[in-house]
């Protein structure tokens, strides 16, 4: 998984490779590595870069709400979505 975004957050920032990986705990290669997709963090560790940024994640997206607001809740069921 390639980390673009993350990439373009840091920039947006004006904080490069150097000062932001030891600051959330890893080499300047690993981070380089990183956001190369040539490794993958952590949930942790995303979010550790992220609140260094100053932002947050959201985890769900529009396509995840408008499947739960199908969702019929009974104490007996699970979710699912409705057949075709």
């Amino acid at each position: 998984m390639k980390l673009d975004r993350l990439r373009e957050l840091r920039k947006a920032k004006k904080k490069t490779i150097t000062e932001l990986a030891p600051i959330v705990g890893v080499t300047r290669e690993t981070y380089t590595k990183m956001e190369n997709g040539q490794t993958n963090p952590s949930f942790g560790l995303v979010m550790k870069i992220l609140n260094e940024l100053g932002y947050t994640l959201l985890l769900i997206d529009q396509k995840e709400i408008s499947s739960l607001n199908e969702c019929e809740v009974k104490p007996t069921n699970f979710c699912h979505t409705p057949s075709d």
